[in-house]
């Protein structure tokens, strides 16, 4: 279990009735070891042979960020950033108002201060980005890019600029058109894969 449980009051609970019910036994991952195994398999699935890798997962409730060489950790990094937390937090006004956006964009400015810091000491060759939350950004850009043509999530390049123009576009929309706008995305990628 990761983000989710580690931050539940009701965490022991949870735990105890998974095992009570099924049989099987969780185990609450710290931040630490969720960027670890994350980054692990993002090194295999995504890295290449002598290469630095800086790998980013949003996940609901935190963010893990990690750099490997050649399978093995060279730094690892978890903030309580995840995409729900946050607009649980911050995004209470639908569509959210520029006042609730601009805290939202303060508090992750804050909290990533210290990672910065810390992160400039290392060099790395590329950055990938695992998570549904990275997959789907990815998606709705290269959807946008390509029209109506299917759309493979994987390998898909988010540049900074684009991704700053989607981050403005989705702060203006509802909650409903964000939803719509993902499930388009989801459907693009179930057709690619097909």
């Amino acid at each position: 279990a990761t983000a989710a449980v580690r931050e539940a009051n009701n965490a022991a609970n949870f735990i105890r009735a998974i095992d009570q019910k099924t049989g099987i036994k969780v185990e609450v991952l710290s931040g630490i070891e969720e960027a670890r195994l994350i980054g692990l398999a993002a090194s295999h699935g995504c890295g290449t042979k002598g290469v630095t890798t800086l790998n980013i997962d949003i996940g609901g409730g935190s963010t893990e960020v990690s750099i490997f060489r050649d399978g093995q950790p060279i730094t690892l990094l978890s903030m309580k950033l995840g995409a729900v937390g946050l607009t649980e937090r911050f995004l209470t006004s639908d569509p959210p108002r520029s006042k609730e956006v601009n805290e939202l964009r303060s508090e992750i400015h804050s909290a990533l201060e210290r990672p910065a810091r810390e992160l400039q000491e290392f060099e790395w060759d590329n950055v990938t980005g695992t998570s549904g939350t990275i997959l789907a950004i990815g998606s709705a850009l290269r959807l946008q890019a390509a029209g109506d043509q299917m759309v493979r999530p994987a390998q898909t390049v988010i540049r900074l600029r684009d991704l700053s123009a989607f981050n403005n576009t989705l702060a203006s929309m509802t909650v409903a058109e964000r939803r719509d706008a993902a499930r388009l995305s989801v459907r693009q990628i179930g057709r690619a894969h097909v």
